[in-house]
């Protein structure tokens, strides 16, 4: 039996930083469909998972840190759109899964991370 967006609810993981009132969160993909690393298979609801996350998280943005070959391979090309039509910015950093950032991440890291620590200084998620 597949897991879904209604059987395995999508869970966000708040990290609180002690000096600034927003939090990161941490999730699996949202939408994602495809084989679980623990067994079965994901077949997750984009929609659905991207308005839990509002519900239960309420973020500004969201951080994408796959390649797009990997948005692809869990059905989910059109992540970003989606995040943006839920009235969130979308950040997508290129980390191929299961190894460490290469040398151009660092470049869009310097370009982003202010936005994203300002946000989460001025108490955003």
């Amino acid at each position: 039996m597949a897991k879904t967006s209604i059987t395995d609810p999508i869970w966000v993981t708040k990290i609180d930083h002690p000096d600034h009132p927003g939090k990161i969160g941490v999730s699996i993909c949202p939408g994602k469909k495809s084989p679980s690393v623990f067994g079965g298979m994901w077949h997750r609801d984009l929609e659905l998972d991207l308005t839990a996350i509002q519900r239960d998280f309420d973020p500004t943005a969201i951080v994408t840190l796959m390649i797009d070959n990997e948005l692809s391979a869990n059905k989910v090309p059109n992540l970003g759109q989606a995040v943006l039509y839920h009235g969130m910015k979308w950040f997508h950093l290129l980390i191929q899964d299961m190894t460490a950032p290469d040398e151009s991440f660092g470049g869009v890291w310097a370009e982003i991370a202010p936005s994203i620590l300002q946000m989460i200084k001025q108490g955003d998620n």
